[in-house]
């Protein structure tokens, strides 16, 4: 007996050491650290770090403000851009960022996609990369080598090559009325986001309350092939041809967001704050085959997927349904208040990151498994993305007041407040 308990205790002390977890017996046993306090130094026993006011150590042990100061456990931002009215959806690549802004009521107008180096620290860097006068850009997306958006004031599908700054862009597409079947209230094309998969890329039309709200697919090796995924639905239109909101499935309840896997297209209705998909090819197209409870709030907005799993945006925080039929029942990873209304969305691993509140607005991480959350920024932010290092986000705001930020990135889910 003695042996095997000689023998049980070197595999656990074996296993504390490979861990990183061995203690002499001179240490102090580990501990929890009281609230503002960490033990960020394997060097110092106890909890010995303050995480108030600290550049390295903002909030959490090792979370970094790189080159901003840290102040009530929040890092201060970096302005990328100043000067933007209504500045909308943003994305990144290795070296710059990109958003879209439609300037509207300024002469001259400089609508369109902008760009700035990632690590840019002076604001003045930022520049138009293509201007579409008169336009209202909203969604971005990218490849290697080429930039997406879409114009709903033009009602278009745009491309331009990188580098910034290029030309006014290619237009892929012009979206238009149906000429043969008017509808009541129909206020024509509404494209509002956009996702690009392989050589395919899939935009919303929301057209709020129209029988033509739909989805639609581009193949960008096959010009002129806009198609649009949703097939009319006869519940949907009411006696008078208008579109019945009432039924949860309708595309007329005004597909917002979007995003794409292998096999479907994923959205959020904006009327109803629920989500569908349909399926990418020809053969399953047609019929919502899902759409997940949102618990009776409204306001559809940003969605994410990982392998088997919706993550949405509506008006009271973000939701989480399974990715199969009929989806699950939209249980709650993280809620807001009723006054709140959050816009968009950002997943990277275990983590999703979104903006929490309309007028006083926090950008909040959160944990997929809803098990922690932490304020990483307090901004009016509206499109927001991610890379290893940062979050990235747009502020709408009007009379060229706005701008584009970061901030570093906090430390993954489940870091512990002491020294590894």
């Amino acid at each position: 007996m003695d042996s095997e308990l000689r023998a049980l205790a070197t595999l656990v002390v074996g296993a504390w050491i490979q861990a990183g977890c061995f203690y002499s017996l001179s240490d102090p046993l580990p501990e929890s650290c009281s609230e503002g306090l960490g033990d960020c130094d394997a060097t110092v026993p106890g909890c010995e770090t303050s995480l108030e006011n600290n550049d390295r150590h903002c909030g959490t042990c090792g979370y970094d403000c790189r080159e901003t100061s840290c102040t009530g456990t929040i890092c201060t931002p970096v302005q990328i851009a100043a000067g933007q009215n209504r500045a909308y959806a943003i994305i990144v690549d290795d070296a710059y960022v990109y958003w879209t802004n439609d300037d509207e009521g300024n002469v001259p107008r400089n609508s369109g996609v902008w760009w700035a180096p990632k690590d840019a620290i002076d604001p003045s860097q930022a520049a138009p990369c293509a201007i579409t006068d008169s336009g209202v850009p909203r969604g971005i997306t990218q490849s290697e080598t080429d930039i997406y958006w879409v114009d709903m004031g033009r009602a278009e599908i745009l491309a331009v090559q990188k580098p910034c700054p290029n030309n006014n862009g290619e237009v892929l597409h012009q979206m238009a009325f149906d000429p043969q079947n008017p509808a009541p209230g129909d206020l024509g094309p509404e494209p509002i986001a956009i996702a690009l998969d392989g050589g395919s890329l899939y935009w919303t039309d929301a057209r709020k309350g129209s029988v033509f709200a739909n989805i639609w697919t581009l193949e960008l090796d096959t010009p002129g092939s806009a198609q649009p995924l949703l097939a009319d639905l006869p519940q949907c239109i009411t006696a008078n041809g208008s579109c019945d909101a009432t039924v949860e499935a309708c595309p007329c309840n005004s597909p917002w967001y979007l995003a794409v896997d292998a096999g479907y297209v994923y959205f959020t209705h904006f009327s109803s704050g629920r989500v569908g998909r349909v399926a990418r090819d020809a053969a399953g197209r047609g019929a919502v085959q899902c759409a997940g409870d949102a618990g009776g709030t409204v306001e559809g907005w940003g969605i994410v997927l990982d392998d088997s799993h919706i993550y949405w945006r509506v008006s009271l925080g973000l939701r989480v349904a399974d990715k199969e039929p009929p989806c699950g029942g939209g249980d709650v990873v993280a809620a807001g208040q009723a006054e709140l209304r959050p816009r968009d969305l950002a997943r990277d691993g275990t983590e999703l990151f979104w903006v929490r509140g309309e007028v006083d607005s926090e950008i909040v991480s959160v944990c997929v498994d809803g098990a922690s959350e932490r304020v990483i920024a307090r901004a009016p932010a509206h499109g927001l993305t991610v890379d290893a290092n940062y979050v990235y986000w747009t502020e709408w705001s009007d009379s060229r007041v706005g701008g584009v930020y970061r901030v570093a990135r906090p430390p993954a889910c489940g870091t512990p407040n002491r020294a590894p």
